[in-house]
């Protein structure tokens, strides 16, 4: 394949055909290396592994011969997930991918996996992020050892978005196919019995020229292709579609490359046909009976919104633990059923299912994930003193008087930092000040996924309601899920029928280059956003827009709020956090990501909830200085400076995958957040209570982060005592010469009063 460094225009294609054998590859390669064979060179370090030993493949006269194993796995299907979280959550790891192909917005994630000697993949990403790293390939034809990748044009109508009742209809013509062929076998008895130099390196250039279709001369005698080797095997097809709606099924039902496909001669047949078409696009009559024209030879692998599973089981796992503390505040997660129905024969995308393509053709599910409820709690439950604990906890929590007012509620959507992890996502946490109205503050990689997770078939309503999102700054695991809560909330609303309102944006002015260059490249957005620059709501900002004026007022009145600052905080240029007062007097400050700030204490002071990061652990005060962010306790001291009713820490560092280490500053007035924890300020007294519960849960983890930070501590004791030693050595050497200096001129002073005397 190869990579793309915009986000691909919607309606385009891929057909591939398999590149040659890799066990001919190996045997012929074992021939030809005898016991003279010169040592292969080692790998230099700055050579990735599988670019290396695709040259010496290359380099040992293999040609274009291909794998043995070739198969089609999803590791993400539907926009539910973030790349990042899973490729964490299933180890696929980013470092051997050598070719990518982008996708707007969606998260469908696909690699072909290819055993040759060493692993080789080729990736299909849906990503909604621009990547400037990459290399661009805009060529009409991409080949390689293991296949040839051609654009397939298609041209439709494209639906960019609706604005008040009417289409706005722009054209797109781009597109892509590929294809791919096995080269037959070199066959090195016969090869041997004819004479040839099997096992020398004089071998080489004639095991190329004859699987390249070539004849050669031998002692006189002319040797042909077919001799040698045997027949070429065409290798199976499959093709990678993107119709993204209806104004494309036309341009994909007439296209000549396709029809080609579906002529049932044996040499087109097409083993895989992947969809990554939305449910309304499968429903149209033209596409299905253009799916049925492949024969019932041909498999439908379809991704889109309704594929409905489970891709990170780990997630899932942790809270149906913490359910068992308390349901209240650790709500199961749901699995989204899709209800969708085709006439067509399909498969619909499960993380994991494998599409084996060699040697041969069938579905592999045995990798799929799946979640077991019974056995997540069979394992809690069988966790020295986890039972005990959750018994103290709830006879505690009988006392607990509760006050019943249901909003504000807060809904953790992700509580780790930096990159999305297996059981942390980063930052988003939801604030429903009411029944109807929703507030967003930050916006990482997945939010929307979260989202679905947590509200399952109400997530279209939760959009709806959602009216603002602060984005503190402009670090990606703070802001990278924003464009597709976008285009998410605009579908929800088309889907409910209810009228559109664009989004109140309480953002760095920064953000907007960002989105002005997805605007212009990928998908119209803009239109669904109002900006209000963050810096305007600083206490005392004359800079004040008459716009931005209009929209604060605008915002006020949606929530029902006195109030809605922010301040500039310690941590990158243009950071920001914020506070939200309520007209019947509640209010919760949010801290971004931040060192201690004494403009935070100021804006928050007498807060009800503040949420404030905390990165780090206690003990690691100059790493947090270095990152600009807070340790517990310093978190926990902001919140009793500014007098806050609660403090609930967030924002962990991921080396605290499941729990932060506690600090000696840890009070009934403090609480650890977790992803999809919810709280209301009637849970404030039964927060602290939950912590022995949680030790008991996750008792291996502290044991094992304690160790690392007393190896940490005694790391810094030596160089500590390295330091005072050398120090201490330098003053030893620097006061013996002093001393002797001293010597000296009291020697010599008794020679000059003598040579004065003379």
């Amino acid at each position: 394949m190869w990579a793309l460094a915009r986000a691909l225009p919607p309606g385009r294609a891929l057909v591939w055909r398999r590149a040659g054998t890799g066990s001919a590859a190996r045997a012929d390669r074992a021939m030809s290396e005898g016991p003279s064979a010169p040592r292969p060179a080692r790998r230099p370090k700055d050579v990735p592994r599988h670019v290396w030993a695709r040259e010496r493949r290359r380099n040992a006269g293999t040609g274009l011969a291909g794998p043995n194993t070739v198969y089609v796995q999803v590791v993400a299907a539907g926009s539910r997930d973030g790349i990042q979280r899973a490729m964490q959550e299933h180890k696929k790891g980013g470092g051997v991918f050598s070719r990518l192909c982008l996708r707007d917005n969606d998260t469908f994630l696909i690699y072909i996996l290819e055993e040759c000697g060493s692993l080789f993949m080729h990736l299909l990403m849906a990503v909604f992020d621009l990547f400037p790293a990459v290399q661009l390939h805009t060529e009409p034809e991409y080949k390689d050892e293991t296949m040839t990748v051609y654009q397939i044009p298609l041209t439709g109508e494209h639906w960019c978005c609706r604005r008040q009742g009417k289409h706005v209809l722009s054209k797109h013509n781009e597109g892509s196919r590929s294809s791919f062929c096995l080269k037959g076998k070199f066959l090195a008895a016969k090869a041997q019995e004819l004479g040839l130099p099997v096992g020398t390196p004089a071998i080489l250039p004639i095991i190329t020229a004859l699987k390249n279709g070539e004849s050669i001369t031998f002692e006189g005698k002319e040797l042909l292709p077919e001799e040698l080797c045997t027949p070429t095997d065409p290798g199976p097809v499959f093709l990678v579609l993107e119709c993204p709606h209806e104004g494309f099924v036309d341009a994909v039902c007439e296209n000549e490359t396709f029809q080609r496909y579906q002529e049932g001669v044996p040499e087109h047949q097409v083993a895989l046909v992947i969809h990554m078409t939305p449910e309304s696009v499968l429903r149209d009559s033209r596409y299905q009976q253009w799916m049925q024209r492949f024969g019932p030879g041909t498999q439908h692998l379809v991704l889109n919104e309704n594929s409905s599973a489970v891709h990170n089981p780990r997630s899932y796992k942790i809270q149906t633990q913490l359910n068992l503390i308390h349901p209240e505040i650790f709500p199961l997660l749901t699995t989204y059923q899709s209800k969708a129905v085709c006439p067509v024969p399909i498969v619909r995308g499960e993380c994991l299912l494998k599409y084996h393509l060699r040697p041969q053709q069938e579905w592999q599910r045995d990798a799929v994930t799946v979640c077991d409820p019974d056995m997540f709690v069979s394992e809690a439950l069988d966790l020295p003193d986890f039972q005990t604990r959750v018994k103290e906890c709830k006879e505690s929590l009988s006392a607990v008087p509760g006050n019943v007012s249901a909003y504000p509620e807060i809904v953790f959507l992700g509580t780790g930092s930096a990159i999305p992890m297996k059981i942390r996502n980063v930052s988003s946490t939801l604030v429903n000040t009411s029944a109807t109205r929703s507030l967003l503050l930050d916006c990482g990689e997945g939010t929307f996924g979260q989202l679905c997770r947590h509200y399952g078939e109400q997530v279209d309503q939760v959009l709806c309601n959602l009216v603002a999102v602060f984005v503190s700054h402009m670090h990606t695991d703070h802001h990278s899920g924003l464009v597709n809560i976008l285009m998410e909330r605009r579908r929800a609303f088309a889907a409910l029928g209810q009228a559109f309102s664009p989004l109140f944006l309480v953002a760095p002015e920064q953000i907007m280059p960002w989105l002005h260059e997805y605007h212009n490249h990928c998908e119209e957005i803009l239109g669904d956003i109002k900006m209000i620059p963050s810096q305007s709501l600083v206490k005392g900002c004359e800079n004040f827009r008459p716009k931005a004026k209009e929209f604060v007022s605008s915002l006020l009145e949606s929530y029902d709020l006195a109030e809605f600052q922010t301040c500039e905080v310690q941590h990158c240029k243009n950071a920001f956090a914020c506070s939200v007062i309520h007209k019947s007097g509640w209010k919760v400050v949010y801290s971004g990501d931040t060192m201690p700030c004494m403009a935070l204490v100021q804006m928050g002071k007498n807060a009800n909830l503040l949420i404030h990061e905390a990165t780090l652990e206690d003990g690691m005060e100059r790493e947090a200085i270095e990152k600009t962010h807070s340790t517990t306790s310093q978190a926990i001291q902001t919140g009793m400076k500014m007098n806050a009713e609660f403090i609930m820490l967030n924002h962990f560092s991921q080396r605290y995958a499941k729990i932060p280490l506690f600090s000696e500053d840890f009070s009934e007035k403090v609480g650890i957040a977790f992803d999809h924890m919810r709280v209301r300020f009637s849970d404030f007294p039964a927060i602290p209570k939950l912590i022995p519960a949680l030790k008991a849960l996750f008792a291996d983890d502290i044991v094992e982060m304690e160790e690392r930070k007393e190896k940490r501590e005694m790391r810094l004791l030596k160089e500590t005592a390295l330091v005072l030693d050398k120090l201490t050595r330098g003053d030893s050497t620097e006061a013996a010469c002093q001393k002797r200096k001293q010597a000296k001129n009291h020697q010599e002073v008794p020679d000059k009063k003598l040579k004065t005397a003379n």
